[in-house]
């Protein structure tokens, strides 16, 4: 609706403005023929004037072409063709970048897989070894307790030696130490017998 009124505007305004240059134009060829020489080329240029005056009146308010709506038609196929080469770049554009995306996004996803792949390789590597040196703990430890049942063993042999020995020495020191049975009799001895004692 819009574009139909501003046509018919447009077309007013063409026209009138037709009809003005045609006055315009109409006034100097006749006042350059009333500067004619003689009457009769006056007169008989007046008629050819009126002639014209009569074949432009007749050309002046023919319908013209509306320039507007024609311009205003090539400006819109022109736009259209640049959006749909805009839309076409965009939407190429937008197919790069997503598959830029998921270009990248495999790769991130490769690099993951791969990162994920040697963490469990050094993971297992490091249960191998951590079983070896649990292994080795254990191992170490249970030679560490026989070490030490070994010496409690020589030192528990060690003391009852140093025992039975004592006992020993005690029982050949005992041969001369003086009994109940045997008291009396001592003390007649060292009574008969008197020893000094410095």
């Amino acid at each position: 609706m819009l574009r139909r009124v501003v046509r018919e505007f447009s077309m007013m305004a063409a026209s009138s403005s037709g009809w003005r240059a045609t006055c315009v134009t109409r006034v100097p060829s006749v006042s350059c023929r009333a500067f004619c020489g003689s009457a009769g080329t006056c007169s008989s240029s007046a008629n050819s004037t009126s002639s014209q005056d009569t074949d432009t009146n007749t050309t002046s308010f023919q319908p013209r072409v509306d320039t507007y709506a024609e311009q205003r038609r090539v400006w819109n196929n022109e736009l259209n063709a640049k959006r749909k080469e805009w839309a076409a770049d965009f939407k190429q554009r937008a197919d790069l970048k997503a598959s830029q995306v998921v270009s990248e996004r495999a790769r991130i996803e490769t690099e993951k897989a791969e990162r994920k792949a040697r963490k469990l390789i050094k993971s297992a590597a490091r249960a191998v070894e951590v079983a070896k040196e649990e292994k080795q703990r254990v191992r170490q430890k249970e030679t560490g307790l026989r070490r030490k049942a070994v010496v409690r063993a020589q030192r528990d042999f060690v003391a009852h030696l140093r025992k039975t020995a004592r006992e020993e020495e005690l029982l050949k020191a005992s041969r001369g130490w003086v009994t109940s049975e045997d008291l009396d009799e001592r003390i007649r001895v060292a009574l008969e017998n008197p020893r000094p004692m410095y």
